[in-house]
């Protein structure tokens, strides 16, 4: 498969770290679950109308979807994202006795409001910035979220609705784990879920509504000022590239390009991720596409994400002036 399997302890399972399956839709969806019950979840369902040959854990929102086939088998493949767990059952001796017991518990399906109060009231604290760190947006025109698990906010400005985000709280003030929001003129609805690539949670056309979501980076990088930055799916920048680094994540990509000046040396003005590449997935441009706009073009085969670097970055002039001072 070529990610790498992370040791779990567990023989009844592979764990493929930051790995979710794309081309495919799962069989299930249960929310609001600990990892160690969708494995049980899987390991039960073998006799059912579909068979658990895979799953997909979302850390963030408590989410499983499962599927009757292995990640790689085709047309589906693996795609490294973050937050996100690739498991397949192994089968191996005593598996089956050991998540044979029924949970006192039983899962079930959450109607709407159940799943809202549910994650709200459990999943909150993970969506708040640790120490160090601040929320910013990646902001996506003429794109929204598809997602039962919303709360609308009608007649709120796009500032309103960036606060109760960032705040978690909805309309009644009530907690609400915000990990991204759509805009148009009638307001927003917020989500306990972010878009994924390709996935089960893809991002649909719409010229009207702005997607935007929660990302938590560096305090130091971006100054107050500059509360959103500007992402556009499957574009590419042609020709520009100042610095090829391999990352982690489109944050840490990101975070490469606001860091680049200490770093490496150049100014980084966009930025471009490949999610399907595990080395030089990362582009640093010195350009963007207001000064290039005719280099500005799609890309219809790699998953890709294009980011501009748009708004003042005082702190981060800051920290360069101090680096320079000091030496």
């Amino acid at each position: 498969m070529g990610f790498q399997i992370a040791t779990q302890g567990d023989l009844c399972f592979r764990v493929y770290n930051e790995s979710i399956v794309i081309n495919a839709q799962p069989y299930e969806r249960r929310s609001n679950m600990q990892l160690e019950k969708c494995k049980q979840r899987c390991m039960q369902s073998q006799n059912d109308i579909y068979s658990c040959r895979s799953f997909v854990y979302d850390f963030a929102d408590k989410i499983c979807d499962f599927f009757a086939h292995k990640g790689d088998q085709l047309p589906a493949k693996l795609l490294k994202y973050y937050e996100h767990l690739y498991l397949e059952p192994t089968f191996a001796d005593g598996c089956d006795l050991k998540y044979a017991k029924k949970s006192k518990k039983t899962s079930r399906e959450l109607s709407s409001t159940e799943l809202l109060n549910d994650l709200t009231s459990k999943n909150t604290n993970q969506e708040i910035c640790e120490i160090g760190k601040v929320a910013k947006f990646l902001e996506t025109q003429g794109f929204k979220l598809d997602s039962a698990n919303r709360v609308d906010l009608k007649g709120y400005n796009l500032d309103a609705c960036s606060d109760a985000c960032i705040s978690n709280i909805d309309d009644k003030k009530d907690t609400f784990g915000c990990r991204s929001f759509d805009y148009s003129e009638n307001g927003c609805s917020l989500f306990g879920e972010a878009a994924i690539p390709r996935g089960t949670r893809q991002l649909k056309q719409d010229f009207y509504t702005s997607y935007y979501e929660k990302i938590c980076i560096d305090d130091n990088l971006m100054s107050s000022e500059c509360q959103s930055v500007s992402r556009f799916p499957q574009m590419l920048l042609v020709g520009f590239a100042e610095v090829v680094v391999a990352a982690q994540s489109f944050i840490e990509c990101f975070e490469n390009c606001l860091k680049s000046r200490q770093l490496f040396g150049t100014n980084c003005t966009s930025v471009i991720y490949f999610y399907e590449e595990l080395e030089q997935n990362c582009i640093l441009n010195s350009e963007n596409r207001q000064t290039q706009k005719n280099l500005f073009v799609k890309e219809n085969i790699d998953i890709v994400d294009y980011f501009e670097i748009n708004c003042p970055l005082r702190k981060r002039k800051k920290v360069i002036d101090d680096l320079v001072f000091k030496s």
